[in-house]
């Protein structure tokens, strides 16, 4: 957070809003939300794509996080640069619903959306910084209070967002045009910087993509290309804009969404592939805890805790039980192969002529129960194979049940040995036929 005597970057991210008419009759929105979620919380866990929904009740209109206006405080943040710290206080000007009429609700500005967004100073008493409007609308107890700054706050820059993926959703781009035309006419007036934000870049529209680009041309500002999703060149919208706001930050030079897709594959791959080399080289035993094993990580190991800020607790829990499960097969695998190994033993050794064994694996199965050195190749279990401690053992005796649960291998070992056998019957009587 910035100190006092630190320059705040005050930005108001701007789009396509309102009734269903604005947005093609497309319900979901052109991603200012989730390009706000990802550049104020960008940790894997804290992103929330589909927590963000404009339709809501009266009574949550009122409440102290939305206050009765059509604008979200998303808080603040401060993001490195290749010229020091900028520090960011973000707005989203949107517009909300009744989820009874799908009308737009009365706010304290009653303006229409591309006239009010483009206002450079907003007060709202006591409003609480935005988190989501699925669980924290209600429930603010349960979230972090931080409330708007008092006073007003005063934008000096608009991020003005264009969905280059819509028809996907069926929404005509001429709608969109149209709306973001309105919406300049009303920014350009207050001679703040502007910069053109593509979302979706992660799934564009080829014609989308050259019509937000011929925008940008024509708004005479700069355009970046972004993926809220893949979390590419968020960052790069705001610093770019506060360049233009603050000339002291250096020039502005955008990056390509190629380019910037595969730094940020490699940087991940590099980030995967450590800890995965953890897991492979910590984690032994298929009996290790994920909840002791990540409160050890959390503390000391940096690979585990770079993967769960980028791909979240989740996917770093899946990882974890994976290998636990890679372990245990592969214990399985070992310890079936040792039992088939023994059952092979015990039949060269218990029937050295095979006309003893009987006519099938079954019938051979139990002339060896009735073996007085049952014992010397077998042991009964109260409990299951699989999930016994005696996996764990070095003694290479069959669990009798495993005769059961691997009948297939079990017999492969039976026919393989009377084959065998055979064979070699065969060659002796044919060596004795050539003397």
């Amino acid at each position: 957070m910035a100190t006092s005597k630190e320059k705040v970057i005050h930005v108001a991210v701007v789009g396509v809003s309102g009734l269903e008419s604005s947005k093609g009759g497309q319900p979901i929105g052109v991603g200012k939300s989730t390009l706000c979620n990802r550049f104020m919380r960008p940790l894997a866990d804290d992103y929330k794509p589909d927590a963000h929904k404009t339709v809501v009740s009266k009574y949550d209109f009122k409440n102290h996080v939305i206050n009765s206006d059509h604008f979200l405080y998303w808080g603040d943040v401060t993001k490195p640069s290749d010229y020091g710290d900028i520090h960011f206080s973000v707005i989203e000007q949107t517009e909300f619903l009744d989820d009874r009429s799908y009308s737009t609700l009365e706010g304290s500005n009653k303006h229409p959306y591309y006239k009010r967004c483009g206002a450079l100073k907003l007060t709202s008493p006591e409003k609480l910084m935005y988190i989501d409007s699925y669980h924290q609308l209600g429930e603010e107890e349960g979230y972090v209070r931080k409330v708007l700054p008092k006073g007003k706050f005063n934008v000096d820059g608009f991020l003005m967002v264009f969905d280059v993926n819509s028809t996907k959703q069926g929404r005509p781009l001429r709608n969109q045009l149209e709306f973001l035309e309105k919406v300049y006419k009303v920014i350009a007036k207050t001679k703040k910087p502007v910069v053109i934000v593509g979302t979706k870049c992660d799934e564009p529209d080829d014609a989308f993509l050259n019509e937000a680009r011929a925008f940008a041309t024509q708004c005479n500002t700069h355009f970046v290309e972004t993926s809220a999703h893949k979390a590419v060149n968020v960052d790069l919208a705001f610093i770019i804009l506060a360049q233009l706001i603050d000339k002291t930050k250096g020039t502005p030079t955008v990056v390509l969404y190629t380019v910037a897709f595969r730094e940020q594959k490699e940087i991940l791959d590099r980030i995967v592939d450590g800890y995965q080399k953890l897991l492979d080289t910590d984690v032994t035993s298929y009996h290790t805890l994920w909840l002791t094993k990540s409160k050890e990580y959390q503390r000391t190991n940096q690979n585990y805790v770079a993967y769960v800020k980028r791909m979240g607790i989740a996917n770093a829990k899946k990882l974890f039980e994976k290998r636990r499960k890679l372990l245990k097969e592969e214990l399985f695998e070992r310890r079936k192969e040792q039992f088939l190994s023994t059952l092979l033993k015990c039949l060269e050794k218990v029937f050295p002529d095979v006309s003893y064994m009987g006519e099938s694996w079954e019938a051979c199965r139990g002339i060896l129960t009735e073996q007085s050195d049952f014992n010397q190749w077998f042991v009964v279990m109260a409990e299951e194979w699989q999930s016994s401690q005696y996996l764990e053992t070095d003694d290479i005796r069959i669990p009798y049940d495993f005769l059961d649960t691997n009948t297939e291998e079990c017999l492969k070992v039976f026919e393989g040995y009377v084959e065998k056998f055979m064979e070699e019957e065969k060659a002796g009587e044919n060596a004795e036929s050539a003397e």
